[in-house]
């Protein structure tokens, strides 16, 4: 008799052992669970602060306090007016100095032919060299390009064939450029802040085309296409 009641109250005991070994597991897995929410959740507004470490202002106020957005953004609106500027003012001395619309389509093709050839591993070369290091040297070099090609035409020296040359090295130059701005943008601003940025991008790429077509062609009809060359690099 003793022998049961002292294996009934083992029994009962481990029951209450197990019940309890099982309430702390669950109680200790409600915790990490919390525990789990509350990181996620501290994650996500880190991903949304912005660089100083603060909730963002609303999306267009918080993007033009970036301050190396905004140099991006203008340097590259500046940027594409010059060379909408020179590219205009090239063709009209093409034009004028072969005096043939297939001098133009070449001359199209001398720009376009890179892109075809260069464009399918322009993510790779990027990719494979520090974006920003990237941006600089090929916005130097593309901007000494386009001055070597405007002092040309002011002392008269520039032919049809240097300016095909020039082109199509441009044109290469000019390949790896966009992919590496691109892919620098997530560096540059926060990535709740991508939509609104590419889309300031977008907009004053547009705009910045208009208006250097806009101010060649005024240049051009008062100066002449080699006034236009040369001002297009004041621009830059």
């Amino acid at each position: 008799m003793k022998g049961v009641k002292w294996t009934s109250v083992k029994r009962a005991r481990l029951s209450l052992k197990l019940a309890t070994s099982l309430r702390s597991f669950f109680v200790w897995r409600s915790q990490w669970n919390r525990r789990g929410t509350a990181s996620a959740m501290a994650d996500a507004r880190n991903g949304q602060e912005d660089e100083g470490g603060a909730a963002p202002l609303p999306s267009w106020i918080g993007l033009l306090r970036n301050a190396s957005f905004v140099l991006v953004w203008v340097g590259g609106a500046i940027s594409i007016t010059g060379n909408m500027m020179f590219l205009l003012s090239l063709q009209w001395w093409v034009l004028k100095n072969a005096g043939s619309p297939l001098s133009l389509t070449l001359l199209a093709l001398a720009d376009a032919i890179p892109l075809l050839i260069l464009g399918p591993f322009a993510g790779v070369i990027t990719d494979r060299f520090e974006r920003k290091l990237v941006l600089v040297v090929l916005n130097l070099v593309l901007g000494g390009a386009v001055l070597v090609v405007a002092v040309l035409a002011a002392l008269g020296r520039l032919t049809i064939w240097r300016v095909y040359f020039s082109m199509f090295a441009i044109g290469a130059l000019s390949t790896p450029l966009y992919p590496a701005l691109s892919a620098s943008m997530p560096d540059i601003v926060p990535r709740n802040y991508l939509p609104q940025a590419n889309a300031l991008m977008q907009t004053s790429t547009s705009i910045s085309g208009l208006v250097g077509y806009g101010l060649s062609g005024f240049v051009i009809a008062l100066f002449g296409p080699v006034i236009a060359m040369l001002e297009s690099q004041v621009v830059v």
